[in-house]
C-alpha cells in the first residue's frame, strides 16, 4: 500500500479518482461485468490503498492515469518488473500501453518511466522471453 503523500507530485493519496476528478459517488453501473465494477469500486478507493493490481487494472482502462501514472512510477522505480498480478512485468506493460495522446501531453512523465526502464535492463533480461518481446515493442513505441 502507499502510505506516504507523494511530494514530486503534490498529490493527496487520502482522495479517491472520483474526488480528485470532483466526481461525485455515482450509482453502481447497471451493466456489471466484474471488470466494470472493479474499475466502479477502484474509482472510490483511497489512492494510497491502491496496490499494484489496482493500478495495471485501472491503467489498462485509461482511467485516471494523471493520477495513477505518478503512483505506478513510484512503484516501478523501487521494483521495476513488479507482477501485479499475472506475471513479471505486466504493471510496465500496462503503463507502457497507455494511449499516445497522455504520453504527449505528458512528456516529463514519459523521460521518466523511458528512464526506469533503461536503468533496470539487466533485470528485464531476466524476464521470461515472450515478456521482454511485448515490453521492448512497446518501448519501442513510446
Amino acid at each position: 500500500m502507499l502510505e506516504k503523500k507523494l511530494v514530486v507530485f503534490n498529490m493527496n493519496l487520502e482522495k479517491t479518482i472520483n474526488q480528485l476528478q470532483d466526481i461525485p459517488i455515482p450509482r453502481p453501473p447497471e451493466y456489471e461485468s466484474h471488470l466494470v465494477r472493479r474499475c466502479f469500486d477502484l474509482a472510490n478507493k483511497k489512492l494510497k490503498y491502491f496496490s499494484p493490481e489496482d493500478l495495471r487494472i485501472m491503467i489498462g482502462q485509461n482511467i485516471g492515469l494523471e493520477y495513477l501514472i505518478p503512483i505506478a512510477l513510484e512503484v516501478l522505480q523501487r521494483e521495476p518488473f513488479i507482477e501485479a498480478d499475472y506475471y513479471e512485468g505486466d504493471l510496465f506493460l500496462s503503463v507502457f500501453k497507455v494511449d499516445k495522446v497522455f504520453w504527449e501531453k505528458n512528456l516529463e512523465l514519459k523521460e521518466k518511466i523511458l528512464s526506469v526502464f533503461k536503468d533496470n535492463l539487466d533485470d528485464f533480461k531476466q524476464l521470461d522471453l515472450d515478456t521482454q518481446e511485448d515490453l521492448y515493442k512497446e518501448y519501442e513505441k513510446l
